[in-house]
């Protein structure tokens, strides 16, 4: 709101006014959040009545997200609105594109993502427009508004406005003849004041072409390209009209720098233009649509990855498709850079590092998903050993003025040199920040592997201890096992000493390798140690340094005074020039004292960081060179811990073998136990049996030599004589039962 207006209300709105001008005022209202911009129009002549009554016809039928909208003027507001003289409009909270250039940082053009914004947002319209048989006729940077970019906080989405002199065409026609639109942003045809289209007077919906080009070139650069009367003699190829700081003109075929396009976008864009500012008409635009074409296919839908190069600390762009991997990228690093892909160690923001195997847009938007331009890759070269010699890009505007004191600047050389000499303290400031950004990364990254390591030795001096602990178990019970079996045999000569004997042979050859990998994993776990002390040891001694490159990165991020300078500049010159004065009377003390007072400061302050024996060169070739020593020490470990693992694992594998050739040795003891035992039982039956046969012997002789006895076995035989299915019966003592042979039984039995 304008300092000291107040606000209005009306109806339960609140409003305040936007602008104003010959053609009437803008209010804005707000009611619960919701907001609508009314025009009001002053109708005070024919001609502005037509061309109110046209824009509010036209703008009622547009219906395309980058022309602003149509919106029925609330009922609370229609008593000092009158329909006949009011438009309610979409409101557009950030201005137009002319307020927005006019921005401090945007003196040289505006980034490179607000560009290509505007080019398929305005390209968009244009083409919905055309298509409609409409063309707006009065394309320039206050017709274009920004509202906030749907998912993307910092960005816009660029609107045309002020159909005022839009025009709809016949449908069988397409000439218009009005002198109509803004003289800087004219189409030739307009301004000569004929056309040459089939011979008629008039001219076509190209001259929309034209001054969307000249829009397009001053977002780039920041200063108009030319006008309708200089591209009279200008060629095909031809896309500016330089006024160098001496006041001296020439055409150009490229962008003039600086600007912030990558050299991929640059070719592209400079192809485009060339379309859009022929100077016959018949031919602006090319054939069947070229410009859009080339608008969608390749400015829009192009992918960029950009990498700061450490070494250079210049920022390079790669284009890449949507599923791109990482690798797609470090090719190209290898081909342009002439960095090998094994040197290269790429960084993301906070010092996370790419995967391979992910597509690399979606790793750069996960790490950094509220940015507004696109991410930068930091490159740093693992094998570089000296930094080369740091030189920032030589501006010659500023080169020849610095260098000589009497050059003598136009009014236009006043402008454009204090303006480029404001983007270079920008771009100066902003190389001094993305190496400091560099820094900070790289030393968050060499923080995480410091950590990573130090877990990762701790696991793993736990490993090859206890794996030692396993080794020294293993040896002295193989030993027991052999000196323990060895004086068994000596003994009672049950169990053989040669199997373990043979398991102690075959295994010292395992013994040997295990040791060897303890060994190395000692001396592994011992440098990775080191590694960490002396890195601890760099990091406290530079927390100080840092905290002073903190101090002075702060005082240089303090843009206050600076944009206070560049804005009185241009009041001034403004001023000036309105009161009909010479501009550069007041300009040229104004580029001297910013010149000297705060873009040499700046330009001291980078050469001194960014110096190859500094101290912040130094402190990043030793995190560079750190980080590679733990990253090897962090893969060797790796290796080595899987080959502990299969050496605990190959420890485990000789225990059994161990294990099973003790219960086999038991299971042989106890069957030799058993069948000696077995045996003794058997000699002992034996015995007995001998000692019953002895008893029966001497009982068999008594029974013989008892007469008595003799005779009354002799009648009780007598009187139970036997059964004819009977067997004959067998006496105890008998000598059936001795074994006897039944043929001398008789004999026997007679005896």
């Amino acid at each position: 709101m304008p300092s000291g207006q107040t606000p209005e209300r009306h109806g339960g709105w609140v409003g305040r006014q936007l602008g104003s001008g010959a053609f009437g005022t803008v209010h804005v209202w707000n009611k619960d959040n919701t907001y609508i911009a009314i025009k009001k129009c002053r109708v005070e002549s024919q001609d502005i009545g037509t061309r109110w009554r046209q824009e509010m016809g036209m703008i009622k039928r547009m219906g395309h997200p980058n022309i602003v909208a149509f919106i029925p003027i609330p009922e609370e507001l229609i008593d000092i609105y009158p329909l006949h003289t009011s438009l309610g409009m979409e409101y557009c909270p950030h201005g137009d594109l002319r307020k927005f250039l006019y921005k401090p940082e945007h003196c040289c053009g505006l980034p490179e993502y607000h560009v290509r914004d505007i080019m398929c947002d305005i390209g968009s319209a244009i083409k919905y427009l055309h298509e409609g048989n409409n063309m707006h006729r009065d394309l320039k940077p206050e017709n274009i508004v920004l509202a906030d970019r749907p998912c993307c906080p910092g960005r816009f989405l660029f609107k045309v406005t002020d159909l005022g002199y839009a025009k709809q065409l016949a449908d069988g026609g397409s000439i218009a003849n009005s002198f109509v639109g803004t003289f800087a942003y004219l189409a030739p045809e307009i301004a000569r004041g004929q056309g040459m289209q089939y011979g008629q007077f008039g001219y076509h919906s190209q001259v929309d072409y034209w001054s969307f080009g000249l829009v397009v070139f001053e977002s780039i650069t920041g200063m108009r390209p030319l006008n309708a009367a200089q591209a009279q003699t200008k060629t095909d190829n031809d896309i500016c009209f330089l006024r160098d700081e001496l006041g001296r003109l020439r055409y150009l075929d490229y962008i003039t720098k600086p600007h912030s396009l990558n050299r991929h976008l640059e070719k592209e864009v400079t192809s485009w233009l060339k379309l859009m500012l022929m100077y016959d008409e018949r031919r602006r635009g090319g054939q069947d649509n070229a410009w859009h074409q080339l608008l969608v296919n390749q400015i829009s839908s192009v992918n960029y990855v950009k990498v700061l190069d450490i070494a250079t600390m210049k920022v390079r762009a790669f284009p890449v498709d949507a599923n791109a991997r990482p690798q797609s990228v470090s090719l190209q690093i290898e081909r342009e850079l002439n960095v090998p892909q094994t040197d290269q160690f790429l960084l993301m923001k906070n010092g996370e590092s790419l995967i391979a195997i992910q597509r690399i847009l979606e790793q750069l938007q996960r790490n950094t998903p509220n940015i507004t331009d696109n991410p930068v890759l930091y490159l740093f070269n693992k094998s570089i050993a000296e930094w080369p010699e740091y030189s920032s890009e030589a501006v010659p505007q500023i080169t020849r003025y610095m260098e000589h004191d009497d050059v003598v600047l136009s009014e236009l050389g006043v402008k454009r040199t204090f303006n480029v000499l404001y983007f270079d303290f920008l771009m100066k400031h902003r190389t001094c920040t993305m190496f400091w950004n560099a820094l900070t990364t790289l030393l968050q990254k060499v923080e995480k592997m410091t950590k990573q390591l130090e877990d990762r030795t701790r696991d793993f001096l736990f490993d090859y201890q206890k794996t030692a602990g396993m080794v020294d178990l293993f040896k002295a019970s193989l030993q027991k096992d052999v000196d323990s079996n060895a004086d068994q045999d000596n003994s009672s000569g049950i169990c053989v000493n040669e199997e373990f004997t043979r398991l102690a042979v075959d295994s010292a050859r395992y013994i040997t390798e295990w040791e060897e990998d303890i060994k190395e994993a000692s001396e592994l776990t011992a440098i990775a140690n080191h590694e960490l002390e002396e890195m601890g040891r760099r990091s406290q001694n530079s927390a100080t340094f840092r905290q002073n490159i903190d101090n002075e990165f702060i005082q240089m991020n303090n843009f206050q005074e600076r944009h206070e300078i560049y804005q009185t500049f241009r009041r001034e010159l403004r001023a000036s020039e309105r009161a009909g004065g010479q501009s550069s009377d007041i300009g040229r003390p104004k580029v001297r004292d910013f010149a000297m007072r705060h873009w040499k400061k700046m330009k001291e302050f980078e050469e001194n960081i960014l110096r190859p024996n500094s101290r912040l060169r130094q402190t990043m070739r030793f995190l560079i060179n750190h980080h590679t020593k733990l990253e090897n020490i962090y893969f060797k470990m790796m290796e080595k811990r899987q080959r502990i693992a299969l050496v605990q694992e190959s420890i485990k594998d000789k225990q059994r073998d161990r294990q099973h050739m003790l219960w086999n040795m038991l299971q042989y003891m106890k069957d030799i136990y058993n069948t000696a035992v077995q045996y003794e039982r058997d000699d002992q039956l034996e015995q007995d049996l001998t000692q019953e046969l002895s008893n029966l012997h001497h009982f068999t002789q008594r029974f013989v030599n008892d007469a008595d006895l003799r005779a009354v076995i002799d009648f009780t035989t007598e009187e139970l004589p036997p059964g004819p299915d009977s067997q004959p019966q067998t006496v105890l003592g008998s000598p059936s039962s001795r074994g006897v042979p039944a043929g001398q039984s008789e004999s026997f039995r007679a005896t």
